[in-house]
């Protein structure tokens, strides 16, 4: 399915904005580097995070819109 991780989230929270708070890895300052925030999403009721993650490498342009499927985010205490 093609989507990027901040259209995922927001669907997450609007499907159920008790049960998914939205999370942030980067920094929209980063854009100067070519380089896009991550966005990922906890869901309480199985206690784990989840991203939208692409498939492949792309260029920076691309990562606004990819071919990727939901994961579980698993990096997310390294980043707190």
């Amino acid at each position: 399915m093609k989507s990027n991780c901040l259209l995922e989230a927001l669907k997450a929270k609007a499907i159920n904005p008790r049960q998914n708070k939205i999370y942030r890895r980067g920094s929209w300052a980063c854009i100067i580097k070519r380089q896009w925030p991550h966005f990922y999403w906890y869901h309480r009721p199985d206690d784990k995070y989840y991203s939208f993650y692409q498939k492949d490498a792309l260029s920076w342009i691309h990562q606004l819109w990819y071919e990727g499927d939901i994961v579980e985010f698993t990096w997310h205490s390294a980043y707190m």
